[in-house]
């Protein structure tokens, strides 16, 4: 189309020069008046195709358009396809006519395609768009003209000021009508979160009130937007709780509960405080026996009991597998909370119940060193279980500074004991069985330890602590051997 008007425009232009297509020629009426003639040639029939063509095409392309185009830009083109059309059946019944009324046709079509392509499509589209935008957008939207008059709220805005089930505040006040006395009341822009109810349920508003101006400082109106951030403070609120709390009993997982328990001793220093560390007696049995779904509900129990039934306490958190800790005001602190604890209250939701009892040691630290790292004085307070473990009737101890001694050395025993046992520190000796009129009937194979440091060390010394750590059976294994050692040695010498 664009090669078919630019060849005709050409072919017009240049017949001025050479008239080749056609020229006026002035004929002479009859009383002198006189008038111009239309001397055409074959050329200028061309021109006529060419111009013919062009409508065809003109009109095929629109009306394509007005079927094929989204249904806004429709309107547009077979507005103008009507028109084209109307004007060609114009030209072909007004073509030998003296005067062409199609001309004027053509000025009503050039003002039609200059609004369509200028003015209509820009502001309808751009009013359509911004529509379409709004209404579909995730939060609310609510425009209001200068008296607080409602001028446009799209679809979240309308669920939001719902009638039948409004959002109130506390005091009763809904989510319209607050932001209607925001603008009507207030005088300067507002960004705030808000929290509103519905059905019992809390939901908080990211409210955001723009005030227009125009440029001679004179309200125009305003709009609020309005969003609604619980999901994303409720997962916020989630994720913090997470990274805060041990999963499986609520409480604070370790690392929290050492940041509370720093915090709590900054905050009051006059105030003295004891950190507490439970341990449950050989729960490794618990889940090996009753598998870990038991030993879970055990965990629950405990850290139910600890948080709640235990007054007094300020904080607790899981800060092992099966260890808990505590801070308390020392003068919250009694021995009998603990010890009132019952083996059944640990069993509490067991299917079938269970025939192994829970109990619990409670090992105190009493906060002397405020500068200490928290989990320095769990470690301590832990300690203080440690000369408890084995004891069933003792089930709180108290750390002090033998506690950490004891342990000490008993490391050192342990530590010292593979080196005794190559070098030969470890004496068997015997202690023969009589009867009551001294008749020897056997003897009994006993082991002393010659520290090369220590000199002699009594079995009362080193052998508990073996029993505890399981390096006693070391110790069997030498004294076994030994004494076969020299029962062959005997039967040999006959």
């Amino acid at each position: 189309m664009l090669l078919l008007l630019s060849a005709d425009s050409l072919f017009v232009f240049f017949n001025n020069i050479w008239d080749y297509m056609y020229r006026l020629k002035p004929v002479a009426l009859f009383g002198g008046e006189s008038y111009y003639e239309l001397q055409v040639t074959p050329l200028f029939y061309v021109h006529y195709l060419i111009v013919f063509m062009l409508v065809v095409f003109c009109l095929i392309t629109l009306f394509f358009r007005s079927f094929t185009a989204p249904k806004f830009y429709r309107k547009k083109y077979l507005t103008i396809a009507l028109i084209t059309m109307v004007l060609a059946i114009l030209n072909i019944f007004t073509v030998s006519s003296a005067v062409d009324v199609s001309v004027i046709g053509y000025v009503v079509e050039a003002i039609t395609i200059y609004y369509c392509a200028f003015v209509y499509t820009p502001q309808k589209l751009l009013y359509k768009t911004v529509f379409r935008i709004t209404q579909d957008m995730s939060v609310g939207l609510l425009v209001l003209d200068t008296v607080g008059k409602e001028l446009y709220c799209n679809t979240c805005a309308e669920a939001l000021f719902s009638i039948k089930d409004s959002y109130r505040n506390v005091e009763g006040i809904t989510l319209k009508d607050w932001c209607y006395n925001q603008f009507i009341n207030g005088s300067a822009n507002l960004q705030e979160e808000h929290s509103f109810y519905r059905r019992g349920d809390e939901a908080v508003f990211k409210i955001h009130l723009q005030r227009l101006m125009d440029n001679n400082k004179q309200l125009q109106g305003g709009y609020f937007v309005i969003q609604d951030r619980t999901e994303e403070i409720n997962e916020s609120k989630r994720e913090r709780y997470l990274a805060t709390h041990d999963s499986l009993t609520g409480v604070y997982n370790k690392d929290y509960f050492c940041e509370k328990v720093r915090k709590y001793l900054d905050k009051y220093p006059e105030t003295e405080f004891l950190v507490i560390c439970t341990d449950i007696k050989e729960f490794k049995i618990i889940n090996d026996s009753f598998g870990t779904t038991t030993g879970d509900i055990v965990l629950k129990n405990v850290a139910k009991i600890l948080k709640e039934d235990i007054k007094g306490t300020v904080a607790c958190g899981r800060i092992g597998s099966d260890v808990f800790g505590i801070l308390m005001p020392k003068k919250n602190f009694t021995e009998e909370s603990f010890l009132e604890i019952r083996s059944e209250d640990f069993q509490n939701g067991m299917e079938g119940g269970m025939t192994l009892p829970v109990v619990t040691h409670v090992g105190i630290y009493e906060v002397t060193e405020r500068d200490l790292p928290v989990s320095v004085m769990c470690d301590r307070a832990r300690m203080a279980i440690h000369d408890i473990k084995h004891d069933y009737l003792t089930r709180i101890a108290y750390y002090d500074g033998k506690v950490r001694e004891n342990i000490l050395k008993e490391q050192e025993l342990v530590h010292d004991l593979e080196q005794a046992l190559a070098e030969g520190q470890l004496k068997m000796f015997l202690q023969p069985q009589t009867t009551v009129d001294g008749k020897l009937l056997g003897t009994e194979a006993l082991v002393r330890w010659e520290h090369p440091e220590k000199g002699w060390i009594g079995p009362g010394e080193f052998i508990p602590v073996f029993e505890k750590d399981g390096f006693i059976i070391h110790l069997d294994y030498f004294v076994w051997e030994e004494s076969c050692k020299l029962i062959a040695k005997m039967k040999s010498e006959g």
